[in-house]
């Protein structure tokens, strides 16, 4: 036993006269106080490393007890004999032959960003060793708002420049690298038609702009957002909000693309000849109401028009006295055409025809009166009735032959203006078309015959009656018409 102390005894002398000023040693942390670690260096006495050696800005340490090792020896206790280590020369000078070997070889290397300064950022190598990141340098295609966001973040680079106690590097390339790369992968995935995702980034005039990877960015419509009606489609999406999108069109040299959501959606459109067919009494919701008719959701993404002259017979109601936003109605199909994505309803259908009934009433040769309520170049809208209304040809009501002097968007003629009541007699009558032609001019021949059929067989008295006589009780009379 006393061999074996002395042997390890002589082992410990000879390392320890081997350990000089600038000795690289190996050893193991034992224990950490508030000034020196420990450090158990396989000599007789454990060896001190400041604690400053290893202590980060933020005052954490960048080792722990149990941790291996290797330092600098830099000088000796003349009180207790311990050797002082450094593990930061040793490790600074390890870091900067790494670094010079990555310059010569073109090879990256990681840092973290410290802060910002006027130029650029300044970057920390390995804990140890301080850079610089110029602007231009930074950023491959746009600087962000707020450059501070990459405070604190580590990043990869390629060093430009060493210089004395610091280096200059840059991420431009990288960047650009990276960006090519994803550009590639995500053409490829647009080619092959895949679905992607994007985040919402602005609202523009009649849509939305996404922006895809961080590479590209689409504009994504209104009209492709769903395939139902979208009341308030700008309130749709969000800013920054993350959406599922493919891609209809891209145009690569512009780099523009436009985006489809409702495109990943189930076309309502495709079971439509299978769910609907013309004649069929359907229901639905009125969602838009316009002069010219009015649009009803029969389902998520499926939309019926009916128009203006469809929704009642009667001429004289307004469209909103019979329909009302987001309220049900029932309305008859009268036309589809999927592959045109339409619809054409009506509402009057499924209301009496009332020329049935005129037909029961009307026949050619009768002598109907009406209101005028329009001057075409062509004749007049005379109404019959608020659902019939028949039309005068202009020859039909001028006895002289005037259309040279027949301005448009008159409302008066001859003494006749629009309200006006006004007779004739029906010259054609076509139920099936639903059309009606009266003559003015054919009443007052007939009126006229009617005279003067009375007057041919009424007993006359023995005064003499002249010619000018019969002329002027006429006049009378088609006054009274008027």
């Amino acid at each position: 036993m006393d061999n074996w102390a002395k042997e390890l005894e002589r082992y410990l002398d000879e390392s320890f006269k081997n350990i000089k000023l600038g000795s690289i040693v190996s050893g193991k942390i034992i224990k950490i106080s508030d000034e020196y670690a420990f450090v158990d260096i396989g000599s007789k006495k454990e060896a001190l490393l400041p604690v400053e050696e290893f202590k980060k800005d933020d005052r954490t340490f960048i080792l722990k007890e149990g941790d291996e090792i290797q330092a600098l020896v830099t000088g000796k206790s003349s009180q207790d004999g311990f050797w002082i280590l450094s593990f930061k020369k040793l490790r600074e000078r390890n870091l900067w032959e790494d670094l010079r070997r990555a310059y010569k070889e073109k090879r990256t290397i990681k840092v973290k960003i410290l802060a910002l300064n006027k130029g650029g950022y300044e970057v920390e190598f390995e804990d140890f060793i301080k850079g610089f990141i110029p602007f231009s340098q930074a950023f491959f295609r746009n600087k962000p708002e707020n450059p501070e966001v990459l405070i604190g973040e580590t990043i990869e680079v390629k060093i430009l420049e060493i210089k004395k106690g610091n280096f200059v590097a840059s991420r431009k390339e990288l960047l650009e690298k990276e960006y090519k790369k994803k550009k590639d992968t995500l053409i490829e995935k647009i080619k092959n038609g895949e679905p992607l995702e994007g985040i919402v980034k602005k609202k523009i005039e009649g849509g939305f702009l996404v922006e895809i990877d961080g590479i590209l960015t689409g504009y994504l419509p209104y009209r492709e957002l769903d395939w139902k009606r979208i009341d308030n489609p700008s309130d749709y999406l969000k800013i920054g909000e993350k959406i599922k999108i493919k891609v209809l069109n891209y145009d690569p040299i512009k780099e523009k693309l436009k985006l489809s959501i409702k495109a990943l959606l189930p076309d309502p459109w495709k079971e439509v000849s299978q769910k609907y067919k013309e004649g069929q009494v359907v229901k639905g919701k009125v969602t838009k109401i316009f002069n010219f008719g009015a649009f009803v959701e029969l389902e998520p993404g499926i939309e019926g028009f009916i128009p203006a002259k469809e929704i009642t017979w009667n001429r004289k109601v307004k469209i909103n006295e019979i329909l009302e936003e987001n309220t049900s109605v029932s309305a008859l199909i009268v036309e589809i055409k999927p592959s045109e994505r339409k619809m054409l309803l009506s509402l009057r259908k499924l209301e009496p025809d009332p020329w049935i009934k005129a037909s029961k009433i009307y026949k050619v040769g009768d002598i109907v009166e009406g209101v005028i309520e329009k001057f075409l170049p062509q004749g007049l809208i005379v109404g019959l009735t608020p659902e019939i209304t028949a039309f005068m040809p202009l020859k039909e009501f001028l006895k002289d032959n005037k259309r040279n002097f027949y301005k448009k968007d008159i409302t008066e003629l001859e003494g006749f203006k629009i309200g006006d009541k006004i007779k004739g007699k029906i010259i054609v009558f076509d139920p099936e078309q639903k059309k009606i032609q009266i003559s003015y001019m054919k009443y007052l021949e007939d009126l006229e015959n009617k005279e003067i059929e009375e007057y041919r067989i009424k007993p006359q008295k023995a005064s003499v009656i002249t010619l000018g006589d019969i002329l002027i009780e006429k006049l009378n009379q088609l006054k009274k018409v008027k």
